[in-house]
């Protein structure tokens, strides 16, 4: 669905240049800056190079379906003012895309009402050890239970809020580029509430996206992590469910690290899958830090990640 609000962009080239020249801004600011707030007008992620891009595949006719926003509007394709043979190739391509997308829907709706029927028989509480993966989505690790408010989940919850899990119960918390997608405004509380869950020395494994890195990257080489770092953190290997990154930064990945997937023009962005926090190192560990845990890990991940790994303290060493 279309966000109601209005949207301006930011020239994330400039900004990578100032940052480059040594004329940066803190963490807080960026994140205003590239994500608005609660009271700000809402950012959009688009450079004038992206949206000379998008111009150049309406114009030419050759938009590959992959590539074409479901969310591409009438307004669009009327200003794109196409010769009525590409226009018609378009809409053929956008009526195929939507109804590929619909059957996809309907497929995963039926799965998710299997899982639903399913969760009040599975009592996690109970388990002797609980490990949750939160805001699953598609991702499956063995001994982990997903946690998310749709799709293929043993549980559907809240995980701001986590109502189905009892204080200190949980031994593991994994989550995978999925704060970021959480307000600025409510990450503090979603932390203490992670924090809440977890046993006396149970662990938090954090993986986001490190915008900053990625206003700093654009047009520098990528650098992925191998599965021996993810061994030697005992991480899943997620390297498995992803494709490998390689080459340079564009200006494409870059955007989509800093303000999540969106293949659609301004004033159509999908809000609902928008990054929405910034997370760096430096405000991973300030955040762990404030919520009572004790950060041992929080560094930069390969190219543009941000990994924090956090415990909470011991019940002897609590009372100390």
């Amino acid at each position: 669905m279309a966000d109601s609000r209005p949207f301006r962009w930011v020239d994330l080239s400039a900004l990578s240049e100032d940052f480059k020249q040594g004329n940066g801004c803190s963490d807080l600011e960026l994140e205003r800056i590239l994500y608005g707030s609660r009271d700000q007008t809402h950012f959009s992620g688009f450079t004038e190079k992206r949206i000379g891009t998008w111009v150049n595949w309406l114009g030419s006719g050759q938009l590959e379906a992959k590539r074409i926003g479901l969310g591409l509007k009438e307004g669009v394709l009327k200003d794109a003012k196409l010769d009525s043979k590409k226009e018609r190739i378009l809409r053929k391509k956008l009526t195929s895309v939507r109804l590929r997308e619909q059957r996809k829907r309907f497929r995963k709706k039926i799965i998710e009402l299997g899982c639903r029927v399913r969760e009040p028989f599975l009592n996690v509480n109970s388990h002797k050890v609980l490990k949750l993966n939160l805001g699953a989505g598609d991702e499956n690790y063995q001994g982990m239970v997903k946690i998310d408010w749709a799709g293929t989940q043993h549980l559907f919850d809240d995980i701001v809020h986590l109502k189905k899990i009892k204080n200190e119960s949980v031994d593991e918390i994994y989550s995978n580029h999925v704060l970021e997608h959480i307000p600025a405004e409510l990450v503090d509380q979603t932390l203490a509430r992670w924090a809440q869950v977890l046993k006396p020395g149970g662990v938090m494994k954090l993986r986001v996206p490190d915008a900053r890195q990625a206003v700093l990257s654009i047009g520098s080489e990528w650098l992925e992590v191998d599965e021996f770092r993810l061994k030697e953190l005992k991480l899943p290997n997620y390297l498995e469910r992803e494709s490998a990154r390689k080459g340079i930064v564009t200006d494409e990945m870059a955007i989509q690290f800093i303000f999540g997937w969106s293949d659609v023009m301004p004033g159509f962005w999908d809000f609902s899958n928008q990054h929405k926090s910034l997370w760096t190192p430096e405000l991973a560990r300030a955040r762990l830090l404030k919520s009572g845990l004790t950060v041992t890990f929080a560094e930069n991940f390969g190219t543009l990640q941000t990994l924090a790994i956090a415990t909470k303290a011991s019940k002897s060493r609590a009372s100390v």
